[in-house]
């Protein structure tokens, strides 16, 4: 016998049902706008009634649920200056809403023209004491921090060590990594945590120093900001550790918050293994791959870099040293760190 060869149904067109869908996807698009009108609205207007803008608490001891401002604290932080300038005010940080076709050099042109933001007609082209952030990731519709005008007051070793000190006697009292801090203190002396404070936090800054460079940083690899002086990556176990410390990208540059900041991340990224780092000068490389990921690739992809340059000098003229491994410089960072605690 045969095959039967089986026909494909006609599926007759049905107006109503067609009519229907239409009609549904309309209704969504037109919900999403309404919502976005209402937003507006309440940014306008509403909240205007229940902030003063100009008598915000910024305290950065404040606890925000899950590291954010409420939508109506948020709404009246952020002001349009102009047509097409949008700041937002976080605490100790502003941020600017990108636009579309903007580029740095214009970014600057538009803000400088305000009162408050008049240095950054002066801002320098390094990209460490500016925006840190490449040209090339600007997109339409984010957030991007603002360097802020820069400090005459430097931010000393001594004065670090102090709020790292600080940081930990209130990490101990924390509701959530409180218990796992005075677990890590019956082995470890807190001197040996902020030794270690301090040698990352000097190897973070590419400089050796404490100040004069951007407290935040684009990670292209990562396609978000890390913040602090650690440069703690605002994704996976960074993210989770500023929400769950209830702070803010603006709060976590504070010296003692970023030193809270620095034991969340510990935490959240190895909370059954953290303590295995300690003391750092016995576990530089396997603390630099969990702290800095692929160091090797790193440093071997910046010394091509570093040769290609030197490539093209002219004959006796001084030749750019090649760079550092991560561990090398971390460790030492962390020698001197000792010396000056007299560990």
């Amino acid at each position: 016998m045969g095959k039967v060869k089986l026909e494909k149904p006609v599926v007759k067109p049905n107006p109503a049902a067609e009519k229907a869908k239409v009609a549904k996807e309309q209704a969504a698009k037109a919900a999403v706008n309404e919502a976005a009108k209402s937003r507006k609205k309440l940014c306008t207007e509403e909240i205007d009634k229940q902030f003063d803008t100009a008598n915000f608490e910024d305290s950065f001891n404040a606890f925000y649920p899950n590291g954010e401002f409420s939508q109506a604290e948020e709404c009246a932080r952020t002001k349009e200056l102009a047509p097409g300038v949008i700041i937002r005010k976080d605490i100790g940080l502003d941020f600017y809403r990108v636009q579309k076709g903007d580029t740095l050099d214009g970014i600057k042109a538009k803000l400088s023209k305000f009162p408050d933001f008049a240095y950054m007609k002066n801002l320098p082209r390094n990209r460490l004491t500016s925006f840190n952030i490449p040209a090339s990731v600007l997109q339409a519709d984010t957030w991007i921090p603002l360097p802020a005008e820069k400090s005459t007051e430097e931010l000393t070793n001594e004065q670090f060590v102090a709020n790292c000190g600080t940081a930990i006697a209130e990490m101990k009292d924390n509701e959530i990594y409180g218990p796992l801090i005075v677990n890590l203190l019956k082995t470890v002396s807190v001197t040996q945590v902020v030794a270690m404070m301090l040698a990352c936090a000097k190897t973070e800054s590419g400089t050796g120093s404490l100040s004069g460079f951007s407290p935040f940083r684009y990670e292209n690899g990562h396609k978000c900001f890390s913040y602090s002086v650690f440069h703690i990556l605002m994704d996976g176990a960074g993210l989770k550790a500023r929400q769950k410390l209830g702070m803010t990208e603006g709060q976590v540059l504070l010296p003692k918050n970023s030193a809270k900041l620095f034991l969340a991340f510990l935490i959240e990224k190895s909370p059954k293994n953290f303590q295995k780092y300690f003391p750092l000068d016995k576990n530089l490389e396997s603390f630099s791959s969990f702290y800095n990921g692929n160091w090797k690739l790193a440093v071997e992809k910046e010394n091509e870099r570093i040769t290609k340059r030197n490539s093209k000098k002219k004959k006796g003229e001084k030749l750019e040293p090649l760079a550092e491994d991560y561990p090398t410089r971390l460790g030492k960072n962390y020698a001197t760190s000792k010396a000056m605690l007299r560990i």
